[in-house]
Order: C-alpha cells, then sequence, then structure tokens
C-alpha cells in the first residue's frame, strides 16, 4: 500500500464510494497565466484515496480536492468569506455525481495561485463540502474549469505534482482523450466485444465503473444497497456487480499493463468512469494541451484495495442503519437493508455522537484486522464480521 493512512471514508461507512463530481453548462474558463520556473512541483496529501493541493485564493491558503470530475471549482461559504469573496445571485441547481439536485450560488473570483501558477477570473460555485467529507476539513474543489488548462503529472507513491504549461513526457502508454463543452474528460475503455465512453474521474474512488448489464460470461458478486456518497449527500438505493477477476482493459487498441477492478451499474450518468482507484497504482500524467494521457511506471498494482466488513454502516435521522449488503454473502445472512444497528462489540452505538466518532472507534480495529460483532434492533443474534480486503480477495471468500 501507498504510505498513507486508511483511506477514511472506508472507516465511516466501510466501503462507500466517494464521487463528488458536479455538471455545470455556460463555464467561465478564465485567464491562465504560467508559472515563471515551470515544471513547479508541489506536495499533496491523501485523503479518502483522493489528491488534497493547497491553492491560494485571492491570497488566501486553503485545502482543495483536486477532482476534474467538477466542471468548475467550488469553496465553501466559510473559506469564500475568508478570502473576502461574496456569491452573487439567486442561486442554480446542479446535478452531482449521484444525479441529484444541488443548490448553489456562483461568483468570479480574482485570482487562484497553484504552484506558481495563476488562473485568473475563474468562475466557482458555493459548495458544502461536510456533505462528502463529513470527517476531514477541506475548503473546496479545483475543478476541471482549471485543471484543463494546463498539464498535470502524478506521483503518488513521492505524493508530489507537477505542473507545466507544456505537455509531460514520461515512458509509459498515452492514451488520448477527448473533451466535452461541460470540460469532462473522456477515454474509450473496450471490455472484450464491448466499448464504453468513459470520463476520467480524478474525484471518484473507484477503480473502473461501466454502465452495463452482468454479463453471464463473467463471475460477479451482487451489493445492493445506497454505494456511494457526493456532493449532495448519500446517492439512492442502487445494485452494483463486481466481477470476481480483474480482467485486462484495451483502450486505442493497446492494452493497459495493470488489469482493472470493474463495477457494473446499470443506471449512471455515463457509460462509464475510470477513478482514482485505478489510477492511483501507477505515476500518471494528464496533458491537457495535447489530449492525452501517460500512463506510467506502476507503483503499487494493490493501492486499489478496499477494506470493508460486507455492509455499510450509516447514521441517518439519528439512528445508525444499515445501508448497504454484499449479497449472499453468509455473514451477514438474515440482515436487511435499513435495519437499526444496536450495538458494536456490546457497546451500545447511543454511544457514537457522530459519524466521526464512529470512525475513531473503528480506525484501530481495521488497521489491527479484526473481526467485529453487531446486534440489530429487536433481535439477540450476533452477527460476526470478518475482516475483508479488496475487491476480489474478500469476494472470493463469501461466494
Amino acid at each position: 500500500m501507498l504510505k498513507s493512512k486508511l483511506p477514511t471514508q472506508l472507516l465511516i461507512f466501510i466501503s462507500l464510494t466517494l464521487s463528488s463530481c458536479i455538471s455545470f453548462s455556460n463555464l467561465d474558463r478564465g485567464t491562465y497565466l504560467q508559472a515563471s520556473n515551470e515544471p513547479t512541483t508541489i506536495p499533496f496529501e491523501w485523503m479518502n484515496k483522493l489528491i488534497i493541493i493547497e491553492a491560494d485564493v485571492n491570497g488566501v491558503k486553503g485545502k482543495f480536492l483536486l477532482d476534474n470530475g467538477f466542471s468548475l471549482s467550488a469553496m465553501n461559504l466559510d473559506f469564500a468569506q475568508k478570502a473576502g469573496i461574496k456569491f452573487k445571485g439567486s442561486g442554480v441547481t446542479l446535478n452531482d455525481a449521484n444525479d441529484q439536485k444541488v443548490q448553489s450560488q456562483e461568483t468570479k473570483v480574482d485570482s487562484v495561485k497553484i504552484g506558481g501558477h495563476l488562473f485568473l477570473k475563474t468562475a466557482f460555485y458555493s459548495i458544502n463540502t461536510f456533505k462528502f467529507f463529513p470527517c476531514d476539513s477541506i475548503d473546496g474543489v479545483i475543478g476541471a474549469s482549471i485543471i484543463n488548462k494546463t498539464n498535470w503529472k502524478v506521483l503518488p507513491s513521492k505524493q508530489e505534482i507537477q505542473i507545466c504549461s507544456t505537455p509531460f513526457e514520461m515512458e509509459g502508454q498515452k492514451i488520448p482523450i477527448t473533451f466535452s463543452s461541460n470540460n469532462s474528460s473522456f477515454v474509450e475503455v473496450q471490455l472484450n466485444e464491448n466499448r464504453f465512453k468513459c470520463k476520467i474521474d480524478m474525484g471518484n474512488t473507484t477503480p473502473l465503473q461501466l454502465k452495463a448489464n452482468p454479463s453471464y460470461q463473467y463471475k460477479t458478486a451482487e451489493r445492493i444497497g445506497v454505494g456511494s456518497i457526493s456532493a449532495s449527500g448519500l446517492g439512492k438505493v442502487d445494485t452494483t456487480w463486481v466481477i470476481i477477476e480483474k480482467q485486462p482493459i484495451m483502450v486505442n487498441n493497446q492494452q493497459l499493463s495493470l488489469p482493472s477492478t470493474i463495477l457494473l451499474k446499470r443506471k449512471m450518468k455515463y457509460q462509464g468512469y475510470l477513478g482514482m482507484g485505478y489510477l492511483k497504482q501507477m505515476n500518471f500524467a494528464f496533458n491537457s494541451s495535447k489530449k492525452e494521457m501517460i500512463l506510467g511506471s506502476i507503483q503499487d498494482e494493490n493501492s486499489e484495495e478496499y477494506y470493508y466488513y460486507g455492509c455499510v454502516i450509516y447514521l441517518i435521522d439519528g439512528k445508525w442503519v444499515i445501508i448497504r449488503l454484499n449479497n449472499g454473502d453468509p455473514a451477514i445472512n438474515g440482515i436487511q437493508l435499513f435495519d437499526e444497528v444496536t450495538h458494536i462489540n456490546e457497546i451500545p452505538f447511543s454511544e457514537f455522537t457522530s459519524l466521526c466518532s464512529f470512525r475513531e472507534y473503528l480506525y484501530p480495529r481495521v488497521e489491527n484486522k479484526e473481526a467485529i460483532h453487531i446486534r440489530l434492533k429487536g433481535s439477540e443474534k450476533v452477527y460476526n464480521l470478518p475482516y475483508r480486503e479488496a475487491y476480489a480477495s474478500s469476494l472470493k471468500k463469501s461466494l
């Protein structure tokens, strides 16, 4: 694994997908001024398997999610006040990654500085990052209208990003990308005879998601319930199928150096998503000006691993409930969606006042690979949930 702490959203939600992207139209792209000493290098930190960078907004430093899944950029109202920024107008209605409505306001920011590079008169929207980072503090999102203006080279194991106005050259597989009118970037992925136009989404924690029915030619595991969290909060109840064995992936008639775990869904906004669960396993360059990605040397082919206990426990309206299940898992036989959980390891859930306090309790258990035990309301049965690693290995054990 990369040398970063375990993904915190998994400790809270025990395997929810984080996907914060929002799409907008009628974009104001602003102006870009490159740094004088480029390429420049900035550090980043991992948070919930995603990249957090520092940016100066009107001279005020903040922590921002780097996410080209956002068409524009966004910030919290608290940070906007610190930076002397006011949002104008009666507001707009936006669609998040779960295709749910989010109310927001917009403004134009005088300057955003990242590693010496300046982005002037760039449009930002207001957003509540607590919705998708409930226990970690970030100030906003650096989105595609900034990211697509220049070129980025991401070095996951070093936790560094290089930025340059000219495309990066590096050893690796070159993949052509296209851009849509709302700044989204896409790559065409081929799985056997099927082709999928996949959105490249650095704000999505999963490896590769495809809009497809579960195929008879693959052995799949089924997950039911709420599977993601985005700008509006929890997504809708849905079904996801996981192909048990990692699959070889073709792009532009070449096989990528790493196979991928693949999640299948019948309903998605796009034909597919290529997320950080896959990209963080290697060095990669996102060359906007050349309309290409370069997938470089593999750093850790196991870094897409997830940790979970076969179900997801979440706090809704003051109750701790089951919001997601691995269908067919014998360890959770008898548990239903939205059953209320009363105890974990004989500790009443009433002692956990928030998702964050639950995370603080659960984190060392996950770190030590311990099983947990839960009780449901109205039942004396104790469910023993073993610690599980990764998509494939753990699902194989449960089938």
